[in-house]
């Protein structure tokens, strides 16, 4: 998928899990952290992103990339089951 609106505009998320997603210049919604935050247009049409890094102890920034509210980032990966989120990972 290389369309935010593929994520977003599905309602059947669940069926696009395993699949692989290259997003360019998506918009950061909101951030839990560094490590978790949502992209897309809104609070009502968003996903949970949860990047693969390595905390960075007693820095301000929690891994390599900082990562804030209006940046726009590009997004590699696979669509996960929230059922694979790590635990103490909340959105």
């Amino acid at each position: 998928m290389t369309a935010l609106a593929d994520l977003v505009g599905s309602e059947q998320i669940a069926d696009l899990v395993g699949r692989a997603v290259d997003l360019q210049a998506v918009p950061v919604e909101s951030v839990v952290g560094d490590m978790a935050f949502w992209i897309g247009d809104s609070a009502d049409r968003r996903v949970y992103v949860l990047f693969d890094q390595v905390p960075t102890p007693d820095t301000p920034i929690e891994g390599k990339v900082d990562i804030d509210r209006g940046d726009r980032v590009n997004i590699s990966g696979e669509v996960r089951s929230a059922d694979s989120i790590p635990e103490g990972v909340t959105a």
